[in-house]
């Protein structure tokens, strides 16, 4: 769930749709991505007409999408091409920088970030985290309603 204000919210959702509200809950208009119907939504984040979804599964199941329209029109912005990856969640501090985390493949996990709205998606460095093998790493949504 990603909230904008009191009226707007954003919803990831399952076999490629997505919900959002512009009247505080009342009514929910749900909406597909084209080509993701075989694919869950684990994660939404928007600002405003902007946002990123996260598919999450098996291999190239584990997908990041974006859009600058409200959904008009959506660009896949990453696909996970180790077959043994799921991507799990996903943060932003702003509209350009945001973080996705996923279960670990041979003994590290899988990191990504990007600095510039997902124009590119790089992994970061695991180092650290594979010398603390029993470390659990959980990322919290950062909307105000949920703090």
């Amino acid at each position: 769930m990603s909230v904008i204000d009191e009226k707007t919210v954003w919803v990831s959702g399952a076999h490629g749709t997505y919900l959002v509200t512009f009247d505080g809950g009342n009514t929910w208009t749900p909406h597909l991505v084209s080509g993701a119907e075989d694919l869950d939504f684990r994660g939404v984040k928007a600002f405003g007409a902007e946002a990123f979804l996260l598919a999450a599964g098996p291999g190239n199941k584990s997908r990041i999408y974006h859009t600058a329209d409200f959904g008009r029109h959506w660009e896949l912005q990453f696909t996970n091409s180790e077959p043994n990856g799921f991507l799990d969640c996903m943060a932003f501090t702003d509209e350009k920088h945001g973080i996705v985390v996923g279960d670990p493949v041979n003994g590290r996990f899988q990191i990504l970030r990007t600095e510039d709205g997902g124009k590119n998606w790089r992994y970061a460095d695991t180092k650290v985290c594979q010398r603390r093998s029993r470390a659990r790493v959980r990322l919290l949504p950062a909307t105000p309603a949920l703090r």
